[in-house]
């Protein structure tokens, strides 16, 4: 019976070193805005982080960066223009 309950404990032990990485997501190669820059109106400047423009970008336009999200690992990260809090719009990243 010890024998057979140190081979199940080995086991356990054994398989609970064995866990599957997460998958590295698939982002795009580039920034991709999913809209176009206003003329005029109120948006959000630039784009999120170190991918900004010198361009404005209407409330609810999407932008995917190269990197891979913190809050799904298999997905690129994406950021959206919405407006804050404060009443003004600002890249959030989409969770």
């Amino acid at each position: 019976m010890c024998k057979s309950l140190a081979a199940i404990v080995g086991v356990a032990l054994g398989l609970s070193g064995c866990v599957t990485p997460p998958r590295e997501c698939e982002h795009v190669q580039t920034v991709t805005y999913r809209c176009v820059p206003l003329v005029i109106g109120r948006g959000c400047f630039g784009g999120p982080l170190q991918h900004a423009r010198d361009e404005i970008y209407p409330i609810g336009c999407q932008v995917e960066t190269p990197e891979c999200s913190q809050f799904e690992p298999s997905l690129p990260r994406t950021f959206e223009c919405a407006v804050g809090a404060d009443e003004q719009p600002a890249w959030y990243e989409a969770i």
